[in-house]
């Protein structure tokens, strides 16, 4: 769950970052976690990092970008926000919406 406190500028990030990632095409391949699919494939969702543990929304590399087959729907694997925007970018962004860590 997000603090109370960053829920304001967790909303504003979204507003930058999800336009310009959901519904681009992904890999359905990734090696890493062994995840395959000859179908194509999108991102579909941008996570904050504070869903899972509050206060680390803070933090753009906690933030995750989810992968699923366009098809099935079925969701594939995430990615780090830091992989699909440059992260002098994301420190920039997450400068101008100062977000509390505890």
């Amino acid at each position: 769950m997000i603090l109370e406190n960053n829920k304001k500028a967790v909303a504003a990030i979204l507003k930058i970052v999800a336009p310009r990632i959901i519904g681009r095409p992904a890999s359905g391949w990734k090696r890493q976690q062994a995840f395959f699919s000859d179908k194509p494939c999108e991102m579909y969702a941008v996570v904050p990092g504070g869903d899972a543990y509050p206060g680390r929304e803070a933090f753009y590399f906690t933030w995750e970008v989810r992968v699923r087959e366009i098809e099935s729907r079925q969701h594939l694997y995430s990615l780090s926000l830091a992989d699909i925007i440059d992260y002098r970018e994301l420190e920039k962004i997450f400068a101008a919406h100062p977000l509390v860590r505890e």
